[in-house]
């Protein structure tokens, strides 16, 4: 291989700058395909984050973000009876589970070198009807072994190796891990039939279980506690390369209980360290924390975290807390904030969560401050939008007409760009997220342990919205094509 890479480095590359128009080819393949991760990608020229040249020092890097599994601390170790799970249930999962979860399956291969549009064509396409059908039956079967039955750690040491590919933070190294595609079509198929099973577990204070609109839910929810006359502030928790450092021994041990319906799977799959091939050369095992690239790694976790969540709360009642993954805010009076920062501190290093105490922040309220901030928030992005992005666009010197500004915020279907009006679009939006989210807000409000939400009614309330935003868009319609000439209405048709 040294001699191949010699060898490699002496050849003078025979590639040209790529013009315009090659980009404009590349440009319509990747968006026909669907890979839109990689138009931004091609769009972004500037883009800081590239790959780092495989090196010792490199090496050494990514061990230090892999390190070996730290010691059990017994009061961490969940006691109570473990429930048995009849196999019968996990017969749900079938063919069309593995279709659906394949489709939604994308990027790069894992060591095998089978990416994930090989398996779309396998397992999705007519061009493989028989066969694809053979090979879902199959991942069914092996979906539903790896979640009841034990496997012993080298029959799966293929299926949970991936790949690792470092990239350059600047300053720092970034890794990326690459799992195989099956693992992901599988992971991903255990996920969505354990949906709500993983929401219940990790309950209404993580909101990065599965909840829908989650973040948003975490985002109103901090808004209103900090509005509160008792609250004096709001305590953001940042925290150490927590995905690594996550203590799996006693993760194993505590999903058994808490979550059973997943827990033979994070066995079969954890229970010996997967191996990372770093791109370029090099061996890492991944001891501690969950592997990246597993589609079950969040849900793991999410249930994991709900432990420690559980035990801030019950030894710090009065601050209101709600996590987002590793993202963790809490408000209350600065003393009770103290009290919790300390006890996290604490509490956290035995489950591999370590505090970065420089990097969090205590936001005090001065509500001057905000309401002089939150005035001028969106307005200047549509002043950008409207003075200098959509005039270079339709190769104008001066603002678009009103019309034409109205137009362009229809979608393409409706003969515009899909551009939004921020300064109306923001504030409906808003709305909408807060009317949406109301029931998960007053269960985080209320510290709760059960998600109190009624799926149906939110679906109901998205409905009702939707139906007034088309209406209200008709109108708008109707007050753009009014004025206009039938020649001009034509080709706006």
């Amino acid at each position: 291989m040294k001699e191949v890479r010699f060898i490699q480095e002496k050849f003078v590359s025979s590639r040209k700058a790529k013009s315009v128009e090659d980009i404009t080819r590349t440009f319509a393949r990747l968006v026909m395909q669907g890979k839109m991760t990689a138009v931004i990608k091609l769009l972004d020229r500037d883009s800081s984050t590239v790959l780092v040249r495989p090196s010792q020092e490199v090496l050494e890097e990514l061990k230090k973000k892999h390190p070996s599994a730290a010691e059990v601390q017994k009061e961490c170790l969940l006691n109570g009876p473990k429930d048995q799970i009849p196999p019968s249930i996990y017969d749900l999962i079938n063919k069309q589970k593995i279709y659906d979860a394949a489709l939604k399956t994308k990027g790069s291969a894992g060591l095998s070198g089978m990416d994930a549009e090989l398996y779309h064509r396998i397992l999705c396409s007519k061009n493989f009807a028989g066969e694809g059908k053979l090979l879902r039956e199959e991942i069914v079967v092996m979906t539903r072994n790896l979640l009841k039955s034990c496997y012993y750690p080298s029959l799966l040491e293929a299926y949970t190796s991936c790949r690792l590919v470092p990239l350059d933070k600047n300053p720092g190294i970034q890794p990326i891990g690459v799992s195989e595609v099956l693992q992901r079509i599988i992971g991903k198929t255990t996920a969505i039939f354990l949906k709500e099973e993983i929401k219940s577990t990790a309950g209404p204070l993580q909101v990065c279980a599965g909840h829908s609109m989650g973040a948003e839910a975490a985002i109103h929810t901090m808004s209103q506690v900090s509005d509160e006359e008792e609250t004096d502030g709001i305590l953001l928790i940042d925290v150490t390369n927590v995905f690594n450092l996550m203590n799996r021994a006693v993760a194993l041990h505590n999903i058994q209980i808490t979550c059973p319906l997943m827990s033979q799977y994070v066995i079969n799959t954890y229970q010996s360290p997967p191996r990372l091939y770093v791109c370029g050369g090099g061996e890492i095992l991944s001891q501690e924390g969950t592997t990246q690239g597993d589609p079950l790694a969040m849900p793991w976790y999410s249930v994991n975290t709900s432990i420690m969540i559980q035990s801030l709360r019950s030894h710090v009642p009065g601050v209101k807390q709600v996590w987002l993954a590793d993202d963790s805010a809490g408000g209350g009076r600065i003393e009770d904030l103290y009290q919790w920062y300390k006890y996290l501190c604490k509490d956290g290093k035995k489950y591999g969560y370590l505090v970065n105490g420089s990097k969090s922040w205590l936001i005090v309220k001065s509500q001057e401050l905000a309401d002089e901030a939150n005035g001028s928030l969106v307005d200047p992005v549509q002043q950008v939008i409207d003075e200098m992005y959509l005039p270079i666009l339709f190769g104008h010197a001066e603002p678009l007409p009103d019309e034409l500004s109205e137009l362009v915020t229809l979608t393409p279907m409706q003969g515009g760009l899909g551009i939004p009006d921020l300064t109306t679009e923001a504030p409906q939006q808003y709305s909408a997220s807060k009317i949406f989210t109301r029931q998960h807000v007053e269960s985080i409000k209320s510290q709760s342990e059960i998600m109190n939400t009624n799926e149906h009614l939110v679906e109901e309330l998205k409905r009702d919205l939707w139906s007034l935003k088309a209406e209200n868009t008709r109108s708008k319609i109707e007050s753009i094509d009014a004025p206009l000439d039938p020649e001009l209405l034509s080709l706006k048709q």
